[in-house]
């Protein structure tokens, strides 16, 4: 299966004890990769500090936790591929399957690099079927 892993952002509604993990983060760098994933109907998966890899649908509660450390595992299972985006500390370790879908840096030029992603849906595209993995592994 194709996806994208977004960090889950420090940044998150604090004006809810719960709510699914896809609506609870508020950082730009999540908002702009679950606007391409959503856009290319790509699914995405998060990386929570305080949960780990959790699907958008699944219900969570806020927390105030980050990683000090980079995280190091459970990672999706070998036939999940695709790409991250995020920090270091969350996609350090990343599996080989796994590609930065902009490269891991200062915060603004990411953004930069996202918006320029979003504006330009045929880059993005583009730029999504260039993994190696792309139309080799079943779906």
């Amino acid at each position: 299966m194709f996806c994208i892993l977004l960090e889950g952002s420090t940044k998150q509604d604090k004006e809810v004890e719960s709510c699914e993990a896809g609506d609870l983060y508020k950082g730009q760098i999540f908002l702009k990769g679950k606007d391409i994933a959503t856009t290319h109907r790509v699914p995405y998966c998060i990386l929570s500090a305080k949960y780990g890899l959790v699907w958008p649908t699944t219900v969570i509660e806020t927390y105030d936790e980050k990683f000090k450390k980079p995280y190091k595992g459970p990672w999706p299972p070998a036939d999940v591929y695709g790409f991250t985006l995020g920090g270091k500390n969350y996609f350090h370790n990343r599996p080989d399957t796994f590609m930065p879908l902009v490269r891991p840096q200062q915060i603004g030029y990411m953004l930069q690099d996202l918006t320029i992603l979003q504006r330009n849906p045929q880059k993005a595209l583009e730029l999504l079927k260039s993994h190696p993995l792309h139309g080799k592994l079943p779906a």
